[in-house]
């Protein structure tokens, strides 16, 4: 029973190149005949057992002949389209044909050219940095180079070579800037040494008050003379240590006014202003935050519809068709992409209103301080018959 099987099986396989051949010659001697639509059966048979390409394109020229005849145009166009994509070079001789215009219609059909592929985008070509460290006398200073804060004296920083300002503050420092050439290769080293701020001088106001003379009383009648008696000496009152009350003024210390989101007015007893302040450097916040992540979602739909339409496109057979199909995405993709721009700039504005919150709130402190009175309690001495109040003011 197996070997039966065998030989079936053997067989057919022996045949499948008799059936292609007599497929071919069949449709040949039907469009040699003038019946093109058996001929194309045929033809369409032939490729349907064959999976040579030499052969799929010799099939597909006739069948694109016979489709031809028959005033098919279309399906001639795909036929012989199909042909020179298995073989670029294939022609067709005169003698193969009936109608000498069938010469003509394939030389116009053009061989389907491979998808291009685009170009890569070439790496953006990023300004070459040197390493810098700036050393100062002032350890906690701040290093700021043309204008942007870049970290503190002793870090290890990376700028652009060639001419740069850079400028180092701390507080109790006077700042300094200078300019220096970073040179590009190497470790750069400069140092700057800071003065120390002067402090202002306390003002002590003295401030004497005298006591009021008492009223003269009428001259009365001077009696008689006494004797004398011997002379005593007055006993002075001991001088006494009484604790005098000394105002003095008490500031925040200037970090506050860096603070964000107004805690700054709040420490400051400011709360108006601290309240308008943190609603606007939330909301500058918000708004960036809630933009970028639109546009991040809409990069991601986006991308998710151009490889689908992609996918779509590599479906469709029809050249026309194609082409339209890829005009569409390619307007689609320029629309979308639009959008998501106008979404970054719009995250930019919260940003933006985020940054002027900010330096409004820390103008505002500079330019509106709030001194606080604090008392603290001195001993003065008392001389006899007048007192002093020394008080002491700090600014």
């Amino acid at each position: 029973m197996k070997l039966l099987f065998f030989l079936l099986f053997f067989c057919i396989y022996a045949s499948a190149p008799n059936l292609q051949a007599q497929s071919y010659e069949a449709g040949l001697n039907l469009y040699l005949a003038h019946d093109f639509e058996g001929a194309e059966r045929a033809f369409t048979q032939a490729l349907n057992r064959t999976q040579a390409q030499g052969e799929q394109a010799k099939l597909y020229k006739m069948l694109g002949i016979s489709q031809y005849m028959q005033g098919k145009r279309l399906e001639a166009a795909k036929s012989f389209e199909n042909a020179k994509k298995l073989q670029p070079n294939i022609k067709i001789e005169a003698a193969e044909v009936i109608d000498k215009s069938v010469l003509d219609f394939f030389d116009s059909i053009e061989s389907p050219s491979p998808t291009p592929l685009l170009p890569k985008e070439k790496p953006k070509e990023h300004p070459r940095l040197t390493q810098v460290i700036i050393l100062s006398n002032a350890v906690e200073g701040q290093v700021v180079v043309d204008g942007i804060h870049r970290g503190k004296v002793g870090d290890l920083l990376t700028v652009e070579p060639g001419e740069r300002t850079v400028e180092v503050y701390a507080v109790g420092y006077e700042s300094r800037t200078a300019k220096f050439n970073v040179q590009a290769k190497g470790l750069n080293k400069f140092t700057f040494r800071l003065d120390r701020a002067s402090k202002p001088k306390k003002e002590q106001v003295d401030v004497k008050v005298r006591e009021p003379e008492p009223e003269k009383k009428p001259e009365e009648p001077s009696p008689a003379p006494k004797p004398e008696k011997p002379e005593r000496r007055r006993q002075l009152p001991e001088k006494r240590e009484i604790p005098t009350a000394i105002p003095s003024i008490e500031t925040q210390p200037a970090w506050v006014n860096f603070l964000p989101l107004g805690i700054g007015q709040y420490m400051n007893e400011k709360p108006v202003w601290g309240l308008v302040f943190t609603a606007s450097q939330v909301a500058g916040l918000g708004f960036f935050t809630l933009r970028t992540l639109s546009a991040d979602r809409a990069v991601d739909d986006l991308n998710t519809s151009v490889d689908e339409r992609l996918a779509q496109e590599d479906t469709i057979t029809d050249p026309d068709e194609r082409n339209r199909y890829a005009a569409e995405t390619d307007a689609i993709f320029d629309e979308e992409n639009a959008k998501i721009s106008q979404m970054r700039n719009e995250a930019l504005l919260g940003l933006a209103l985020l940054g002027t919150a900010y330096g409004a709130s820390i103008l505002e402190g500079f330019l509106n301080p709030v001194n606080k009175p604090s008392w603290s309690w001195q001993p003065v001495w008392i001389p006899n018959g007048t007192f002093a109040i020394t008080m002491q003011t700090k600014f």
